[in-house]
């Protein structure tokens, strides 16, 4: 994919904060990979009222989306994340501006590429040299490091420092950087198996070789906490074997299965940064072939909680994994924490139909501010994944009181509530304290039970949990 290069600023504020804000909705935007990042540098503002230093910093990016829609994403960020339209010169919450697409040249009033000031700031040239030295700019034919060093006196004379000591949030964002490099670099890529007979093979052979198999099921728009699964899965067992399927059957009357993300290579780069040796991702025809008429479906614990919110879900959920549980024959099934009931059924699920496979429940992965990593936050705009913190801040409501001696359930489910209903256009479809066995509500809280809640945020349908004592 070409490489973007793009600039951030910010001097209102937490300005690291913003800046690492936006480099990772950056990064979360379709197509679109975060690849490196500069230094945090401060600058003084030019220009307009008095104010204070700029923090700015060089974002390198691998994407597929064009220079003009790239902007205008940019200035939803922007927008989003609390810019407000003033001084031309003045103060502001978050900068986002589109320096290099490719080899791109283009004038046309809304869009300048390459950015017709990139030469006169020493404060994007320092980061820009940083991140690209030897990228190209095609205006002026030599690369970023030469731009910089042939800048003139004035432009050198610039004063700019490097942020010390590194703020956490913007560590966070170099260590995952480095982090996916680094496990690319050593990983063959993933075998991409699209047939059960493919499948089938592939399993035979690894049998043969005495290899043990870990799985990981998924419906692919893979994140942080799926590869989390898929690492695990690496350390306990020989060979790991990846699903990539979205399951119509799991899907609801209102629950629209054609717009579910779905980005087969990207995912295949993801799976392979992660030490996955192959991947199934079938068509809906080869699981659900012409004249398919079983399910597989379970009492109790599908009834209460998304089972009340989402009819026929679990029985869609257990009869696709129950599929691959025949076809992968796997030693250990890996799945994580966040969809708790999930997790659960399908433990039950294995035990009642005597599958010989081990049930892993791997923890939540979360973003720096808490929130739960989902397909499904990619629904959501900037400002309502801000609002969906209220998940995890009202969890971590419930741990506090908790600790403090409260055990009424009814009192920290109220307490939840008020947390979620404070933020506007939050719709509550259930907050419940439950017992981790059989799913069902309890009156006294104990650090084992569990706090689960699922939010509608926008246009996204989010859950999270606790352990209450963890």
């Amino acid at each position: 994919m070409p490489t973007a290069l793009i600039g951030l600023g910010s001097n209102l504020g937490a300005r690291a904060a913003a800046c690492a804000r936006a480099a990772s909705l950056i990064d979360r935007l379709p197509q679109t990979r975060l690849v490196a990042l500069s230094r945090l540098v401060e600058s003084a503002p030019i220009g307009g009222p008095p104010q204070r230093p700029f923090v700015n910093a060089v974002l390198r990016v691998e994407t597929g989306i064009r220079p003009g829609p790239l902007l205008r994403k940019l200035k939803r960020i922007e927008r989003d994340l609390g810019r407000v339209p003033g001084l031309r010169w003045g103060p502001r919450r978050i900068d986002a501006d589109l320096l290099y697409w490719g080899e791109a040249v283009v004038r046309n009033g809304s869009l300048d590429l390459p950015h017709p000031r990139i030469a006169e700031r020493r404060f994007v040239l320092d980061p820009l040299a940083e991140v690209a030295a030897s990228f190209r700019d095609p205006v002026r034919g030599c690369t970023l490091e030469a731009l910089r060093d042939r800048a003139a006196p004035e432009v050198r004379g610039q004063e700019v420092s490097v942020m010390k000591p590194v703020p956490r949030t913007w560590k966070f964002l170099g260590e995952r950087i480095a982090r996916r490099q680094s496990d690319g670099a050593r990983r063959a890529p993933a075998r991409i198996l699209r047939t059960v007979a493919a499948l089938r093979r592939y399993v035979a052979a690894a049998r043969r070789a005495g290899r043990s198999i870990g799985f990981v099921p998924t419906m692919g728009a893979l994140h942080e906490g799926h590869l989390s699964l898929m690492r695990r899965a690496k350390r306990e067992c020989d060979v790991v074997l990846v699903s990539i399927f979205v399951n119509p059957m799991q899907f609801g009357p209102r629950e629209d299965f054609s717009k579910y993300p779905r980005d087969l290579a990207g995912d295949a780069r993801l799976c392979s940064s992660a030490g996955v040796d192959a991947i199934f991702a079938p068509s809906v025809e080869a699981m659900y072939p012409p004249g398919f008429k079983t399910c597989v479906d379970m009492r109790d614990l599908t009834e209460p909680l998304c089972g009340r919110f989402r009819p026929g879900h679990f029985r869609g959920v257990m009869t696709v994994v129950a599929k691959l549980f025949l076809q992968v024959q796997p030693d250990a099934a890996f799945f994580g924490q966040k969809d708790f009931q999930q997790a659960a059924i399908l433990k039950q699920m294995a035990r009642d139909l005597d599958f010989p496979i081990r049930i892993v429940r791997c923890p939540i992965v979360r973003e720096p501010d808490g929130l739960a990593m989902s397909s499904r936050n990619a629904y959501l705009s900037p400002e309502e994944r801000s609002q969906a913190l209220c998940l995890s801040q009202a969890l971590t409501e419930a741990r506090r009181l908790l600790r403090g001696g409260e055990r009424r359930a009814g009192r920290l489910r109220r307490a939840m509530k008020r947390i979620v209903r404070a933020v506007s256009g939050a719709r509550i479809d259930y907050i419940s304290i439950v017992d981790p066995e059989t799913l069902r509500d309890v009156e006294q809280a104990t650090p084992s039970s569990v706090a689960l809640l699922a939010v509608r945020i926008g246009p996204a349908r989010l859950i999270d949990n606790a352990i209450l004592g963890e």
